[in-house]
């Protein structure tokens, strides 16, 4: 049984919206979304890491993770951080969710495998996002 623990934390109190705020209601999610996601026990199949170029030395999660929680506690055009970017699992569901983010890796060698799971090449149809690559040190 693959067992994972999600802590979340809040500073401050719950977000405010503006009424009938257009980017809110375009990001809802159904009552049984709700009812699922908030519950104490996600029952999600694991996955495998599988890309050739990385082997098994990085950990590998489910899509299914970063969707639910950046849909839950974010809407449309809002700023998603990871820092463990990883292969890039978390900024795909971004991009594909209408949110920024910005990640952090390490690791550089993982640059090409990032590149393709997001389709940095792809043209994409009513999405428009930029990805800029910074190297330190």
């Amino acid at each position: 049984m693959w067992r994972k623990y999600i802590l979340i934390f809040r500073k401050g109190k719950p977000r405010k919206f503006k009424p009938k705020d257009p980017l809110r209601y375009a990001s809802a999610y159904t009552k049984e979304e709700r009812d699922r996601w908030f519950s104490q026990i996600w029952e999600i199949v694991g996955d495998k890491q599988t890309h050739p170029k990385i082997e098994r030395r990085t950990a590998s999660f489910p899509e299914e993770i970063p969707i639910r929680l950046i849909r839950m506690f974010s809407i449309i055009g809002d700023i998603v951080l990871d820092p463990f970017l990883g292969t890039g699992t978390t900024v795909k569901a971004a991009i594909e969710l209408k949110r920024n983010s910005i990640e952090y890796e390490i690791d550089k060698s993982l640059k090409p495998v990032i590149e393709e799971k997001i389709g940095i090449k792809q043209k994409r149809i009513g999405i428009n996002f930029n990805v800029e690559f910074i190297n330190r040190g």
